[in-house]
Parts: structure tokens; sequence; C-alpha cells
């Protein structure tokens, strides 16, 4: 009798598929779950004019402190005066009428008290 010297010996199942290592699941893996298509939530009106409110509460606040701090002056007349500063001059007219209704009332209030 000869030596055959390729051995006959499977080692694993031979019935089983071929499982690539490295695409099979771990020991410690969750095990797949299908996933939900993903809704779109369409952002309610409120919330647009919450957003709409804040940035106008933003916009005037900053008005007042451009008018209180000095940094925007109205103009005496606005004949003669260039873009920048006809913008000025308006913008400055802006931030004394909020202040004159908003932070005027309120500033007074707290003053009062104390």
């Amino acid at each position: 009798m000869m030596v055959n010297p390729v051995s006959s010996v499977r080692f694993g199942n031979a019935a089983a598929p071929a499982v690539n290592p490295l695409e099979r699941e771990g020991a410690f893996t969750k095990p797949k779950t299908e996933v939900a298509p993903a809704t779109t939530k369409k952002s309610s009106g409120g919330k647009k004019l919450l957003k709409f409110l804040g940035a106008a509460a933003a916009v005037a606040a900053t008005l007042v402190v451009l008018a209180k701090t000095g940094m925007v002056k109205p103009l005496e007349t606005t004949e003669g005066a260039k873009l920048l500063q006809k913008a000025g001059h308006y913008l400055a007219k802006a931030g004394e009428a909020i202040a004159k209704y908003t932070w005027n009332p309120i500033a007074k209030f707290f003053s009062k008290g104390s």
C-alpha cells in the first residue's frame, strides 16, 4: 500500500456554505433589525413665527444699543449726505423710536423700585 501525500481529510462542514470570516456576524453583535423609513417632520407655523419674532427682537435690541451708545447718530439734515450716512441716520431714528416704547419704560420701571 502506498501513502498518498495529499490528505483527503476535510476540516469543517462540507454541507455548510462557505462564509467569509470577515463578513460573518461576531459573537457580540446585535441581531439585524429592519430600519423604518425616516419620516420628514414639517415645521409648524408656530415655530416659524417664533423664529421670526426672535430675529425681530434681536434686530430691535441691536438698533437700541447702537442708538444708545452713539455708534449711529441722527443727522441734522439728510441733504447732501452720502448713502451710508443716510443709512446711519435712519438706523439711529429707528433705534430711538424702539427705545422710546420699550427700553425707556422698562428702565424707568426698575429705577423707581430701587
